[in-house]
């Protein structure tokens, strides 16, 4: 463990605080709260959900649960007073609850609770939000948790942290197929640039308690997807570093292998196209190379044409090459690391 983080451990649980989690239940929620009663950093821990959840281990024995229904949130008020920290992980999905419920819980259910936290005492309270939260944004998920984050933050919290993890890396107990699929097909991507577009939901969880304990350095902070991996400890540096490790020609063979079937399908009318088009690719395939700092005779030493890779694969090394320019991780122009 890093001295500094273990330092700020140690001082946190000498406050004797205590904390509580709404969405327990849930994916990060579940993770979560096994972080912070393995932790010991909270003298009390409770838990606020719809349904008494089965704990069998021995560790959970000190949780104190709550159950409520969050139709009727303010008659519950009391189980929100006496807690120094809040985290709300709670929310579910438009195809699970349909557009009024999914409104209904990740909105209209957590700004109740963050409203009874304010009043009972809570002045640390953290949120669940997420990658691309936006109110003016024209898609319904987006658009709601951007509203949600402006909403929690205007009731005054002494500290008010969001957190805005990108897609979540875990095991589901209910199956989001869609979710699978994405995931599977962004798994070239992930390996490559981490912090771009997913998160393993025990690193969010970790980012959570990390940073719940680390000084405030102003009463609203916003964590992005690359500032969760940072605080959580895979921070940004290490990351660039595994990066380092990667062959540009490895890389270009895992991109190859993610838009092959794109290639394949691209290559016979290509084949045949008029001039003037190969022209206009050629030079949109130039452009590309040159705003990831290579020139076409590099290119071309390691065979990299749109016949056999295609535009997406220099998209994916862009991004990789600009996390690695924003990490402080140096480029080598022959090509044997970033």
């Amino acid at each position: 463990m890093d001295p500094e983080l273990g330092a700020q451990r140690e001082a946190f649980k000498a406050q004797n605080k205590s904390c509580f989690i709404l969405g327990a239940s849930g994916e990060t929620g579940r993770v979560l709260l096994h972080e912070i009663v393995k932790s010991g950093l909270f003298s009390k821990v409770t838990t606020i959900g719809r349904r008494e959840l089965p704990f069998e281990e021995p560790l959970y024995k000190d949780v104190v649960q709550k159950i409520v229904d969050f139709e009727k949130l303010p008659n519950y008020a009391d189980d929100f007073k006496g807690h120094d920290v809040g985290f709300c992980c709670l929310g579910t999905t438009k195809a699970k609850a349909g557009a009024d419920g999914f409104v209904r819980v990740d909105h209209d259910y957590v700004l109740q609770a963050a409203e009874l936290a304010k009043a009972g005492g809570c002045t640390h309270f953290n949120l669940q939000s997420s990658k691309g939260a936006n109110k003016k944004s024209p898609f319904l998920y987006t658009q709601v948790k951007g509203q949600i984050e402006e909403d929690v933050e205007l009731l005054g919290f002494p500290r008010c942290s969001i957190f805005r993890p990108a897609i979540l890396i875990c095991n589901r107990q209910e199956s989001r197929m869609f979710e699978w699929l994405t995931l599977k097909a962004l798994t070239p991507v992930s390996a490559l640039v981490p912090t771009f577009i997913t998160i393993p939901v025990a690193t969010v969880a970790r980012g959570f308690l990390n940073n719940a304990i680390r000084p405030a350095k102003q009463p609203v902070e916003v964590l992005e997807n690359a500032d969760i991996f940072e605080v959580a400890g895979k921070c940004r540096s290490s990351i660039s570093k595994s990066c380092c490790k990667l062959q540009y020609k490895l890389v270009f063979t895992a991109c190859k292998a993610f838009v092959g079937s794109l290639m394949e399908y691209c290559s016979s009318p290509m084949a045949g196209a008029p001039a003037s088009h190969l022209s206009r690719l050629h030079a949109v395939e130039t452009k590309a190379f040159w705003i990831i700092g290579i020139s076409r005779d590099e290119a071309e030493d390691f065979s990299l044409s749109h016949r056999r890779l295609g535009l997406s694969s220099i998209f994916i090394l862009g991004r990789v090459k600009l996390e690695s320019r924003r990490t402080g991780a140096k480029h080598h122009s022959k090509w044997s690391c970033f």
